[in-house]
């Protein structure tokens, strides 16, 4: 019998406590926490990898797997710099990323060094 009444008294607090305005403010509040945690993982940590010899390029937050390469054995990846809002296309190898800065010349897989046009 006491846990009835301790229950009944448990649910009238949370019914009469926490209204459904208090329960979505809280919602809208954590939603609004968890995109700006979205935004800043977005912008601040993920690279851009290409792999110089399959040209595949991949956006992570670190180096990928170097297994699996479809042209064989093993990727032999590139950082090319961190992801971002500028656009920038190679005018050798075509890719074209989004990076935050001019991103890394080395290791273009036409040969020689990548050269950056920004958009």
């Amino acid at each position: 019998m006491t846990k009835i009444i301790t229950l009944f008294f448990l649910l009238v607090l949370y019914f009469v406590i926490l209204t459904p305005q208090d329960c979505i403010s809280w919602a809208v509040s954590k939603n609004d926490e968890i995109r700006q945690s979205v935004a800043n993982v977005t912008n601040s940590t993920l690279k851009n990898y290409q792999c110089i010899k399959c040209e595949v390029c991949v956006k992570k937050d670190k180096y990928p797997s170097f297994s699996g390469c479809p042209e064989g054995g093993n990727h032999n990846w590139k950082d090319l710099g961190t992801y971002g809002d500028n656009q920038f296309l190679c005018k050798k190898c075509s890719i074209l990323l989004k990076s935050k800065s001019m991103p890394n010349c080395a290791g273009c897989p036409k040969g020689g060094n990548h050269e950056w046009k920004k958009l």
